[in-house]
């Protein structure tokens, strides 16, 4: 169990999940930038980001910017409240994986192929 783990292995796991909520992230980036350049008539849905669905690059620039922003605030929380930290963390990881292939999904569906 966590309780029980040595202070390293929690570390080595703290980062194994960041690392995967990274390329989660990065994936839900390349999954619009796809099929917003593929000229499918995809149009992205996230209403905070919308505007920049004219621009792939600048969407994919947004998305990464957001990732980046989030990911500093994590490993920033973790020095003082590292429960928090943690339950941020894993809430990250979670949401880029599932609109990622949520994205995926709707891209197989209507078609394109990856």
């Amino acid at each position: 169990s966590l309780s029980h783990a040595r202070g390293g292995d929690l570390v080595m796991l703290f980062k194994i999940l960041l690392i995967a909520a990274l390329f989660g992230h990065g994936y839900d980036g390349a999954t619009p930038y796809r099929a917003l350049s593929c000229g499918c008539g995809f149009a992205e849905a996230n209403p905070m980001i919308e505007w920049a669905q004219d621009s792939p690059t600048g969407l994919v620039a947004v998305k990464g910017g957001m990732t980046a922003g989030v990911t500093v605030g994590i490993v920033s929380l973790k020095a003082k409240h590292p429960k928090r930290a943690w339950i941020m963390l894993g809430a990250f990881a979670a949401a880029g994986w599932a609109s990622a292939l949520y994205n995926q999904r709707q891209l197989t569906r209507y078609g394109h192929q990856p």
